[in-house]
């Protein structure tokens, strides 16, 4: 069988692309029936553009008469079917008559995931697409917006390094920590004008020993239906923490910077989250390491549910703590220099801002909490 994949997506002017001779996915490795008659004329159903005067940002010809579950680890960077848009890295679709997450859902990979119904779409378990210690979730960490790292503390005067700055999204990330080296400054707040992930924290400065690692970012997806979608699990594009600063005898080095949360982005005519839970926050700047080698700084958290924002890193004795990861007003411990009675400590990480969660349509059904950042209409 044969299947055409029709997408429209709005970056200024509609841009209409075609894939020709898509195979029929499994459910398992990407798709599974998403077309568009030939000539570019939609066979099934277009799915998406629900909200006031069409807005959105991704359309879909859905043929298929499956319904499909998704699996329980997706990567987007090898999808059946995959869609350029005109700004930022192809989608990758996963399309059916109506689809369910049943179970939890760990999505990986450079590209963000997209899933298309003509049905509904029933999010049930659990889709993660969370920054982590070692990896961002889907098309997370976006291409020149990482956060800027600290400085290196001043070998052999009793200064560690600066902590690195946080990500940011549609709130900015908090500045690292002075220690002897600067504190890097967050990356610039960014705009949805394409379906992408959050930006990446800054390095610790380093010390004596390298600083703490730059948290990675939540990633992105976008849940289109022609009819409606509903939450009662969990969606969770949340930034990873920031990695813990090196405690040293005279330089200790500065704790990573969080990572912003991504994109969680609904389209249909209704959205029913009341009983369901949706969250991208940023994550905690890791703790700087503690001078005169007292202790090495605390790891930055993610965040872990809507209310509870990602945790800052504990810096070692004498330092700036890494900054709270963003679920309201950005941390900013900038102003919080190295106690100079602790010499050799190192700044703390900033933290994390908030990422973006949307809907496009016009009926929407909440709970009391349970969305986070502020559910954002078109």
């Amino acid at each position: 069988m044969r299947w055409l994949l029709l997408v429209v997506a709005l970056g200024g002017c509609d841009v209409v692309f075609h894939i020709d001779e898509i195979p029929a996915g499994s459910g398992s490795d990407g798709g599974s029936g998403s077309g568009s008659g030939s000539g570019g004329v939609c066979e099934g159903t277009l799915v998406g553009l629900s909200g006031s005067g069409g807005a959105g940002l991704v359309q879909v010809c859905v043929t298929s008469i499956e319904a499909i579950d998704l699996p329980a680890t997706i990567d987007t960077g090898s999808c059946a079917i995959m869609v350029s848009q005109p700004t930022g890295p192809a989608l990758c679709v996963y399309a059916g008559k109506t689809i369910g997450v049943p179970a939890n859902v760990r999505v990986v990979g450079s590209h963000p995931l997209v899933l298309a119904a003509s049905g509904t779409i029933t999010i049930s378990g659990t889709i993660d697409l969370s920054g982590t210690a070692t990896e961002p979730g889907p098309a997370g960490d976006t291409p020149n917006c990482d956060a800027g790292s600290g400085t290196t503390g001043t070998i052999g005067s009793a200064n560690g390094g600066g902590g690195g700055g946080g990500g940011s999204f549609s709130t900015a990330g908090g500045h690292g920590g002075i220690a002897g080296g600067t504190g890097g400054n967050p990356s610039n707040v960014g705009t949805v004008s394409h379906v992408r992930g959050g930006c990446m924290g800054g390095m610790g400065g380093n010390g004596l020993a390298a600083g703490g690692a730059a948290g990675h970012s939540g990633g992105a997806i976008y849940v289109a239906s022609a009819t409606a979608i509903v939450v009662t699990g969990n969606l969770n594009a949340s930034g990873g923490g920031g990695g813990r600063g090196f405690a040293a005898t005279t330089s200790s080095s500065g704790g990573g910077g969080g990572g912003s949360g991504g994109l969680i982005a609904f389209d249909a005519p209704t959205l029913d989250i009341s009983t369901g839970q949706v969250w991208a926050n940023g994550g905690g700047g890791g703790g700087g390491g503690g001078g005169n080698s007292s202790s090495n700084g605390d790891l930055g958290l993610g965040s872990t549910a809507p209310a509870e924002v990602g945790a800052g890193g504990g810096g070692g004795a004498g330092t700036p703590p890494g900054g709270t990861g963003g679920a309201g007003a950005a941390f900013d411990n900038s102003a919080s220099p190295g106690n100079p009675s602790s010499a050799g400590g190192g700044g703390g990480g900033g933290a994390g801002g908030q990422g973006v969660v949307v809907f496009y349509g016009t009926t929407v059904m909440t709970g009391s909490q349970n969305i986070s950042p502020t559910l954002v209409p078109d």
